[in-house]
Order: structure tokens, then C-alpha cells, then sequence
């Protein structure tokens, strides 16, 4: 007997490959994973590298520091610009938690700018000039990047912030849109991040932080989106 649905099926499958990562309006998402990773295991390799007298562990915390160091301008720059969109749809409380959130990532980015100038300049994988206030700001910075990254957490888990916030613009945006290019389609295929580079193309140097109102960009956005839903007649 042939199934005749394993075909749709395979396509369904091939279509779906990466569709989540397609729709990621902002790749801050993505990117914030790694300085999460990278710069604690840096400390961490650092740590066991002074216990043992191991140069490799030095030489590896080195690059971790490095590597997470690069990955966080990146998450903070992506942080920045996705705040952007999101800011005229949050609630105050999330818009507060926003804030801290991004305050005290600039301080995590700073310390670790700094430490990694430090390790470059350096002439052996761990310095053995201020080694103990070496690791105090580093410990201090991991510290800080755990608390920031709670509020983060916080931010998507508690108050829908990139998931109802993001699913709220993409939806609203892709309505504004042509139907001729991509209209109702482009919601199923990477609408939100061409929505997104859409809208923000058409605000220019103005910036909607922490704007709700209708006067915004995203804001009348929102209320052209409102117009058009509205029933006709009667």
C-alpha cells in the first residue's frame, strides 16, 4: 500500500527546517546565548587554571573571556535595536524590568571589554600582576550578568515580552502591508523580521523608546492597524 501523505509530509518537513530561526525578528535572542555561556566558563577555567598551575586552562579561559567578550557587544548592540521595537508594547512593569535589564548589561560588556584589554595586553595567559583584583571583577561580572540575565528572563517568561509582544508587532505589521508583496503569505514566511527592518527603515533616526502613543511611529502604526480592522458601514 503507498502512503500518499509521506510526500507532504517530507515537504513539511524540509519546509520546516530552521522556521523558527527564520521568524526571529531580532537576533538578540540568539546571540545572547553565548556571552552566557563563554564568559562564566572563562572564569571558571581560570579558577581551576590557578589550582592546578595548568598554562592550558589559563590559555582556554583566555579565549573563552575573549570570545564571550565579542559575543556580549554583539547581544547588547542586537539588545538595543530590538528594544526598539518592542518598547510601545510593554507594560510599565516590563518596561522597568527593560531598563535594569539593559543598565546592567552595559556594566557586565564594560567589565568585560575591560578584563579582556587586560588578558591582551598581558605577556602570559593569566596576569600575575592584581591577579586577586583580576578575579574579583571577574567574579563581579559574571555576578552582574546573572542577575541581568534573570531579568531577562523575566522579561520573556513573565511578561510575554518576544513572544505576545513580538507576535502583537508581526501581526499588526504584516497587515499594513501590500498584499501584492507578501501580504497574507508573508505571515507564514519570515514575515516578522521584514516587517520589523520594514518599519524600522520608516522611522529613520527617530527613536519610539518608551512611547505608547499614537503620535510614535509603532504607535500609528497600531492605529492605521485598528483602522483597517474596523468593520465598514453601519
Amino acid at each position: 500500500m503507498i502512503d500518499k501523505t509521506g510526500g507532504a509530509g517530507a515537504d513539511a518537513g524540509v519546509d520546516g527546517l530552521l522556521a523558527g530561526l527564520r521568524e526571529v525578528p531580532n537576533v538578540h535572542m540568539v546571540v545572547v546565548h553565548f556571552p552566557l555561556a563563554l564568559l562564566p566558563v572563562a572564569l571558571a577555567l581560570d579558577v581551576l587554571g590557578l589550582m592546578l598551575g595548568s598554562r592550558d586552562l589559563e590559555v582556554a579561559g583566555r579565549w573563552c573571556l575573549w570570545m564571550g567578550t565579542l559575543a556580549a557587544v554583539a547581544a547588547v548592540v542586537s539588545g538595543v535595536e530590538g528594544a526598539d521595537d518592542v518598547h510601545p508594547y510593554v507594560s510599565d512593569d516590563a518596561e522597568a524590568l527593560m531598563t535594569t535589564h539593559m543598565k546592567l548589561q552595559y556594566g557586565t560588556t564594560a567589565a568585560a571589554v575591560g578584563l579582556s584589554l587586560w588578558r591582551l595586553f598581558a605577556r602570559v595567559p593569566f596576569p600575575e600582576r592584581g591577579r586577586t583584583v583580576y578575579l574579583l571583577l571577574s567574579i563581579a561580572m559574571v555576578g552582574n550578568l546573572i542577575i541581568a540575565s534573570d531579568l531577562g528572563g523575566q522579561m520573556v517568561f513573565v511578561h510575554g515580552v518576544t513572544t505576545t509582544t513580538i507576535t502583537t508587532i508581526c501581526s499588526e505589521r504584516a497587515a499594513l502591508r501590500p498584499r501584492g508583496r507578501g501580504g497574507a503569505a508573508a505571515v507564514r514566511r519570515g514575515s516578522c523580521r521584514r516587517a520589523t527592518r520594514s518599519s524600522r527603515s520608516r522611522r529613520g533616526p527617530a527613536r519610539a523608546r518608551g512611547c505608547r502613543s499614537a503620535r510614535c511611529p509603532d504607535g500609528g502604526l497600531r492605529a492605521e492597524a485598528r483602522r483597517r480592522r474596523r468593520p465598514r458601514g453601519g
